[in-house]
């Protein structure tokens, strides 16, 4: 009885503060209104920011590491002449310390093994191989690095790693939809963000897909396989008309990987009948249904007859040319000094770790494969021990974030891989303090 009586008054309490926050808010966008709308939209967006910055960093990690797809968009970059990767990172910094502050914090032992990469960064911006390196330079040790180390401490538990995931798939999702609604190609006919690299946008869309993919799976109720065929319809056309071969393949390689881990634990598979036949019928009726430029499709095309295009010539050439530097270069060229050497003006390997053996040289190469060695490990225990959409997109998001990084992209393009390659090491540990969900 007497606690009852106690927690009424706490509940009136907090009420008041909050009416008393709401009215305060709501002067100073008043003021702010009178004075400049852009004020408006600052003081509007004050406490959604520290929502994200002090309850809930997890979408501005998304923000951070996918910033690119709408930091052309000219309704976002009238407002501010600073880099949105730069914005999102300053927030993120300021989480982690607002974390660190309210407990402690740590990062996974593994972090260590990349030591060696980012020692040899610093040594290529003091002596760098030009402007390109100098800047690959600066952005591996600064955006890189950070993408490496937050992710591992502001969603270390499961409802955090949870809402990173999913924001990962909603702005998958929302990019996806936003993509084909404007209709927006590059001069190759390829379906572009606001203008931007069509393989980032394939990247997030291919996402998007495997969340649907895995969502459908788990659904019970109609409404929620309702919602997952859309995701589904949406994003596979986007990855279709972005003409991203890598991202599409990656997604499927990362099916039949997880399905031959999870089949020998649990019996159990994604790839089921249901989502093929779903996903079958969807592409017969958006084919007939949807115009996709040709370019894209025929870049599919080629793939699937076995020619493999000039892209796949090329890329040959630059892996035996990165092979060869760093068979001949044991402490490396330096960051950006793949350059001096590359093919039609292409300034890396589109190969991670080739670009990291022949830039940073063997040690620090050897440092990489011991950390993707030792996290994918992990994750096959995570898969062992757990059956969730959880740890099913987990795993999905580090396999294909691997595999993108061996067939496209700069270092500093495949920052969703070092943001996700610590994650097992941590939901591990949670595995070990809760129980699982299966």
């Amino acid at each position: 009885m007497s606690t009852g009586l106690h927690a009424a008054p706490a509940s009136l309490h907090l009420s008041a503060r909050m009416r008393v926050l709401a009215l305060a808010l709501a002067a100073c966008t008043g003021v702010a209104a009178s004075l400049s709308p852009l004020l408006t939209l600052g003081v509007a967006l004050c406490p959604a920011l520290a929502l994200a910055v002090f309850r809930y960093p997890e979408p501005l990690i998304v923000l951070f590491l996918t910033a690119g797809l709408v930091k052309q968009d000219p309704r976002i970059s009238t407002l501010t002449d600073v880099d949105l990767t730069v914005i999102f990172g300053a927030l993120l910094v300021l989480a982690v310390v607002a974390r660190a502050v309210a407990r402690p914090v740590r990062l996974p032992a593994p972090i260590v093994l990349a030591v060696p990469m980012v020692l040899a960064a610093a040594w290529s911006m003091l002596s760098p191989s030009g402007a390109y390196g100098s800047d690959k330079a600066l952005r591996f040790c600064t955006l890189t690095l950070l993408a490496l180390v937050v992710p591992s401490l502001l969603a270390d538990d499961r409802q955090r790693m949870g809402r990173f995931l999913l924001g990962l798939a909603v702005l998958g999702f929302a990019a996806s939809l936003t993509a084909i609604q404007s209709q927006e190609t590059t001069e190759w006919g390829r379906l572009t963000a606001h203008g931007s690299n069509p393989i980032p946008l394939g990247r997030i869309g291919a996402l998007a897909f495997a969340f649907g993919w895995i969502r459908f799976h788990f659904a019970r109720q109609p409404f929620e396989r309702i919602l997952a065929i859309a995701m589904l319809a949406v994003s596979a056309l986007c990855v279709l008309a972005s003409g991203s071969r890598g991202p599409a393949l990656s997604v499927v390689a990362s099916f039949v990987v997880i399905s031959a881990i999870t089949y020998v634990q649990h019996r159990r598979s994604i790839i089921g009948i249901g989502p093929l036949v779903v996903c079958s019928g969807l592409a017969a009726v958006a084919l007939t249904m949807v115009t996709i430029p040709s370019l894209p499709l025929h870049r599919f095309q080629v793939l699937f007859n076995g020619e493999g295009g000039a892209s796949v010539i090329v890329r040959g050439l630059m892996y035996a040319t990165a092979l060869g530097l760093t068979l001949q270069n044991p402490l490396g060229i330096g960051l950006g000094g793949f350059e001096r050497y590359a093919l039609l003006d292409l300034r890396y390997p589109h190969n991670m770790l080739l670009e990291v053996g022949c830039e940073m040289g063997w040690v620090p190469l050897l440092g990489l494969l011991v950390l993707i060695g030792a996290s994918l490990v992990c994750m096959v225990r995570v898969l062992r021990r757990e059956y969730s959409w959880q740890t099913l997109f987990l795993a999905t998001v580090l396999f294909n974030a691997l595999f993108n990084a061996m067939v496209s992209g700069d270092l500093n393009d495949n920052r969703l891989f070092f943001a996700t390659v610590l994650l097992p090491f941590v939901h591990r540990r949670t595995q070990m303090r809760e129980p699982s969900d299966r």
